[in-house]
């Protein structure tokens, strides 16, 4: 039997920054094609956030100001055009969804389903099924460049206190989930391969969670240079490049 379960693929992740922490993350990626800096303006709400894209088709968020402590994770159908992802309710009748439409200038935009209110910005660990609705719109995006070929990895900490709320939030993700007493390990699917991670440790000592680091790969020929700034360092190693939070401990 074909399920959406399994047509589900990594869409993006959004961690929360200070300004100043999010002034050094628009200096390190916005020298790239493959992200930008964006105030969106949806129904009543807003946000401003850095987009770091990858070739496979999913971005990491950074966002400013915006859900202190928290981190949010989605996934969407493989196909949004052909594949519904709002079936997953049904295959899942057993966990609390929640149901929220978003519009954009006008039009709808999406259709969130969560096991908790997804417009609480207290949520820490928010995660949720995304089905996309076609728009139509007279901005023409740029076709940009994709310099990031994927991400490997992506880490944060977490308080002890909030393993159980990870393990029911991620119930119904399409990934190889392993949990610890200490570590959550998730294998994710992205557009072209199954070979990225979200690694979450129970060691945090206050509440909520903190990033870590994330490891990515750059296709080949992309000029990247280091950079050690006062929160975070962005450096090669080996074959892949770390971003990383500095004085973590």
């Amino acid at each position: 039997m074909k399920t959406i379960h399994k047509n589900l693929i990594f869409d993006h992740l959004y961690m929360a920054t200070s300004e100043p922490e999010f002034e050094e993350i628009k200096k390190i990626f916005l020298p790239f094609d493959c992200a930008s800096h964006q105030i969106v303006k949806a129904d009543d709400d807003s946000w401003e956030g850095v987009y770091v894209r990858t070739r496979g088709q999913n971005y990491f968020e950074f966002l400013k100001l915006r859900r202190s402590g928290g981190i949010g994770l989605c996934q969407r159908a493989y196909s949004i055009l052909t594949q519904d992802a709002r079936s997953i309710t049904q295959e899942f009748p057993e966990l609390p969804w929640k149901s929220f439409d978003r519009s954009l200038a006008g039009q709808k935009w999406f259709t969130a389903l969560s096991c908790e209110n997804y417009l609480d910005l207290t949520t820490p660990f928010n995660t949720w099924v995304m089905h996309y609705y076609p728009r139509e719109t007279n901005n023409i995006v740029e076709l940009r460049k994709c310099e990031i070929s994927q991400f490997h990895e992506i880490h944060f900490s977490a308080h002890p206190d909030l393993i159980e709320r990870v393990k029911l939030n991620s119930t119904w993700f399409n990934s190889k989930s392993e949990f610890t007493n200490k570590e959550a390990h998730f294998q994710l699917q992205t557009y072209y391969s199954d070979q990225f991670w979200l690694k979450i440790t129970f060691d945090n000592k206050d509440a909520g969670f903190r990033f870590k680091r994330a490891t990515m790969t750059f296709e080949p020929g992309v000029e990247v240079a280091d950079l050690d700034l006062s929160y975070y360092r962005f450096y090669k190693k080996g074959s892949i490049h770390v971003f990383e939070k500095k004085n973590f401990e």
